[in-house]
């Protein structure tokens, strides 16, 4: 129980009990025995009775008025409180939003596992953002760990798809025959780009990064595996 209600039902007792006095007084017809009381810098002086049930009123009074503001302080004016962040407004303010999360890319062809003739190469398609546009490269991950960049040039989205031809799986021997490789593409940003487009190729005519390079995150893969012609 709450000291407001218990300071209230106390008061509410006082003056049931002065009312009482003041009944008792009349009915017995004598005169109520005179007392004083003080509370704070108000003093009452009168029978029993009134000064019981002016106190109590009194005590009632300070439950009601005083007492919530006791057990439920104001807060203070250098209490910190939480800012909620700003939104979006038709204000003409212009508020700054987070870049959104690039569009996920996907490769729909070759599926996963799929036996590909090496010599015969394999076409890619697939779908990404009109953000993507020109900045998606093809690498086969071959089985000697090197990435080998097929593409001569970024990819070009349209209307949310793109294709690209791999000219060749692996080696033009059967010797990689049933070996798995992964078709990659990596996004690169420029850095990236200006750097697979200034490479040249080796000895046997390929261009081989023994890792991706700084700016490039491979974005989609898919696991091939290199079949002989029949």
């Amino acid at each position: 129980m709450s000291l407001q209600v218990i300071v209230i039902v106390v008061g509410s007792i006082m003056v049931a009990a002065g009312i009482a006095v003041l009944v008792r007084s009349v009915r017995e017809k004598r005169d109520d025995t005179l007392m004083a009381a003080r509370i704070g810098p108000i003093e009452l002086h009168g029978g029993e009775g009134t000064v019981l049930t002016l106190l109590g009123g009194l005590v009632m009074l300070a439950g009601i008025m005083w007492l919530p503001d006791a057990e439920n302080p104001k807060e203070s004016p250098f209490t910190s409180t939480a800012i909620a962040p700003p939104t979006p407004s038709s204000s003409g303010v212009s508020i700054t939003a987070p870049p959104p999360s690039a569009t996920q890319v996907v490769i729909e062809s070759p599926t996963a596992g799929q036996k590909v003739v090496g010599k015969s190469g394999v076409l890619l398609e697939g779908t990404a953002g009109g953000s993507d546009d020109r900045k998606l490269w093809l690498f086969d991950h071959a089985n000697d760990d090197q990435y080998y960049l097929i593409s001569s040039a970024p990819l070009t989205v349209t209307g949310g798809r793109w294709m690209v031809q791999d000219p060749q799986v692996g080696s033009t021997t059967s010797a990689d025959d049933g070996h798995t490789f992964v078709l990659l593409l990596a996004r690169a940003d420029g850095r990236c780009a200006a750097k697979l487009a200034a490479a040249t190729p080796n000895a046997s005519g390929d261009i081989v990064f023994p890792r991706l390079p700084d700016g490039c995150d491979n974005v989609a893969w898919v696991n091939v595996v290199k079949a002989s012609p029949r």
